[in-house]
């Protein structure tokens, strides 16, 4: 097999073919892996029912977070997917965070970014060792610079700003023959999300273990046993979930409502769901109200939630103010301790509570002021002690 790397230094519509001349006799047998046969591969709808040849396997580099390690371990629901890098290296003076680090021969099939601030930056592709990149982007943008290529092969994403939020989709294929390292050098902040697909074709003279199998390619993908088996959400005993409140105001223009936390794990939150708030800013509040059992004093525990886009909270119910304070920041999506408010009275038959972001962790990324709020359980306490009092 013979890798050919048609990316030229200089990123203008003419591509030419740079024979690698170490691997041409090694792969004088095999079929060559070039821009123009990937591109035919493309197109081809027969490609995807033939065994590929040369074989390869498909892998993936991504922003996933690095806290998930395994089913059984801390942080399996570990969700800050963004600004997650390989390792951050110098290169010429330059601080280059490495996306992809990966030996050949191979080739990136697709390419997906977005983000959610400042695009302000340089992307840069090494390819076969050298020092110098292949292909520069000068933002988080694959539309940017002058490797002007357009769809189908670049695909902006709905909303996508070339100088605001949104991403795009690079589907051109890039082989390489022995090596492969995608940098971003950060020049503004913002949320960095990713996902490079890319192949790592066998080496000469070894062959797949496994024989192609028609027969059993036609059967049903049988579910996992652990998906079958997960538990299913529940609420807490004598739970009132959030979600199912009356929001009865909000300072802003911004979204106030039900979240499903399927991708966090729904069992861990009261029902499976909670209240989201994507507020924007301090002082950003909501007010949500409950109907009363009675008119007896409750003692309310709030079950909340955090995550790393969470900011800082005060509570007031009733217009009385809880001297409890919430931080909502925490590295992954997951249920927060529990929040005593105290013990209040109902008034008009009702309870009203009010939250106020007041601001944010210095760890807090992205949003910085969401929060959620899972449930409220009202407790009779032992010995009413008047209003606010935990």
């Amino acid at each position: 097999m013979l890798i050919r790397n048609p990316i030229a230094l200089s990123v203008v519509a003419c591509l030419v073919p740079l024979s690698l001349g170490g691997f041409t006799a090694a792969f004088a047998n095999q079929p060559v892996v070039s821009l123009q046969s990937l591109l035919e591969e493309m197109a081809n709808y027969d490609s995807v029912a033939r065994w590929p040849a040369p074989a390869y396997t498909c892998r993936q580099a991504s922003s996933y977070d690095r806290g998930t390690v395994a089913p059984d371990k801390p942080g399996w629901f570990a969700n800050t997917d963004q600004n997650q890098f390989i390792r951050t290296e110098t290169n010429q003076g330059r601080a280059e965070k490495v996306m992809m680090d990966a030996d050949g021969p191979g080739c990136i099939v697709r390419f997906w970014l977005t983000t959610g601030g400042n695009k302000k930056g340089t992307l840069r592709f090494y390819l076969d060792g050298a020092t110098e990149p292949a292909l520069t982007f000068p933002a988080y943008d694959l539309l940017s610079g002058d490797f002007r290529i357009g769809p189908p092969l670049v695909q902006p994403h709905p909303g996508y700003r070339p100088d605001g939020n949104g991403g795009n989709n690079f589907y051109l294929p890039i082989p390489y023959a022995k090596h492969c390292k995608i940098t971003w050098n950060e020049a503004s902040d913002g949320a960095r999300y990713y996902q490079i697909n890319y192949r790592t074709y066998a080496f000469p003279g070894t062959s797949s273990n496994v024989p192609p199998q028609p027969r059993e390619a036609a059967l049903p993908v049988p579910t996992l046993p652990g998906a079958v088996a997960a538990p299913k959400p529940v609420r807490k005993p004598g739970a009132i979930e959030c979600e199912s409140m009356t929001v009865v105001a909000k300072s802003g223009d911004f979204f106030a409502g039900a979240q499903d936390m399927k991708p966090f794990g729904a069992e861990r939150w009261s029902g499976g769901t909670h209240l989201l708030s994507q507020s924007k800013a301090v002082g950003d509040s909501v007010e949500i109200e409950w109907p009363a059992p009675d008119d007896a004093p409750r003692k309310l525990v709030l079950y909340a939630t955090q995550a790393p886009d969470y900011g800082e909270l005060r509570f007031t119910i009733n217009g009385k103010s809880v001297t409890t304070k919430f931080d909502g920041y925490a590295e992954s999506v997951r249920p927060a301790p529990v929040v005593s408010l105290g013990v209040f009275e109902p008034r008009n038959g009702k309870y009203k509570l009010r939250v106020e972001v007041v601001g944010a962790n210095p760890a807090s990324k992205g949003a910085k002021y969401y929060f959620g709020l899972d449930c409220m359980v009202m407790d009779k306490p032992a010995a009413a002690s008047g209003d606010g009092v935990p």
